[in-house]
């Protein structure tokens, strides 16, 4: 575990272009390895765009997890390697594995997902605490917990057989996967589950022409705020949605904030992206969406 402190571009040779980062921390512990708490470590990754390359953050702490090559250290997107706000139900039981002690049977990490869907989105995580988690075994027998202020659980000692993890999410959060299982044959199983979950707003509604046939193509969602906007696109983008014949379209697991719909036709059978629709149609005019809330039947009118 530790903080970044600063990139530094590394390029083949000495000179030419960058073909890495090599990442300089602080560590704070360590769980496998010969690195001490207070000391300067440096990790290498890719550049990103293909590559692997994880793009840590100066200034954001990480759990990483760091391999040898070549005699230096290197994380990737393919590693574990995850911002501290993710790994809080994990840290326990490294700990235990690195003292000899016995770790949970379950646990994990629940928290709100960020906004974006990108790798440089993660440090916006935020844990949820006080949130009821049961372990269902079969025929009806249930074991509850709840996460604590950094959003931890854990069951450290639980009956053979296999579990289903769900936590009971405060009102407005939409789980991002179906619950999951894990299976306990010995003590100490140590299987890890995390559940990060978004805000369940919603926008519903079907895209006609100016006659009110339903057309098909592509809906998204967009920021109405230009500044935002262009955070989002840097993020990933906000959902979106093909749209069939039918012109119905739905836009879920939307944060609060106010938007606008953008809608591309269909043309051929293809997606015409080169022509962008409005919804509200006025630049300076937006939809209005509280936490939790959906906004249904919405008629999205297009003037082709």
């Amino acid at each position: 575990m530790g903080k970044t402190t600063s990139l530094e571009e590394v390029a083949r040779s000495g000179s030419g272009p960058p073909i890495s980062y090599a990442v300089h921390f602080t560590v704070e512990e360590s769980f496998r390895g010969s690195s001490v708490p207070g000391a300067g470590i440096v990790v290498d990754t890719g550049l990103g765009g293909g590559d692997c390359g994880y793009p840590f953050v100066p200034g954001t702490r990480y759990l990483v997890y760091a391999s040898l090559t070549g005699g230096r250290l290197y994380a990737g997107i393919c590693s574990e390697t995850k911002p501290a706000v993710m790994a809080a139900g994990i840290l326990p039981q490294l700990r235990a594995m690195r003292d000899h002690q016995r770790p949970d049977d379950i646990f994990g990490t629940i928290g709100m997902a960020p906004k974006g869907n990108g790798w440089d989105s993660l440090p916006d995580t935020q844990p949820l605490a006080a949130v009821p988690v049961r372990a269902i075994a079969g025929r009806g027998v249930t074991f509850t917990t709840q996460t604590d202020g950094s959003g931890a659980y854990a069951f450290p000692s639980l009956p053979a057989g296999t579990y289903t993890i769900a936590p009971d999410l405060p009102g407005g959060f939409a789980q991002m996967r179906t619950p999951l299982t894990a299976d306990v044959r010995t003590a100490g199983a140590a299987c890890r589950i995390d559940q990060f979950a978004r805000p369940d707003g919603q926008i519903t509604g079907t895209v006609v022409d100016a006659t009110g046939k339903p057309i098909s193509g592509f809906v998204t969602i967009q920021p109405a705020d230009p500044d935002e906007a262009a955070a989002a696109q840097r993020r990933g983008g906000l959902p979106g949605y093909g749209v069939h014949a039918d012109g119905k379209f739905s836009l879920p697991q939307i944060p609060p904030g106010r938007y606008r719909l953008l809608f591309h036709p269909g043309i051929g059978g293809r997606i015409d992206y080169r022509a962008t629709f409005y919804w509200p149609s006025k630049s300076d005019d937006a939809i209005d969406l509280a936490f939790g809330q959906h906004i249904d039947s919405i008629e999205f009118k297009v003037n082709m």
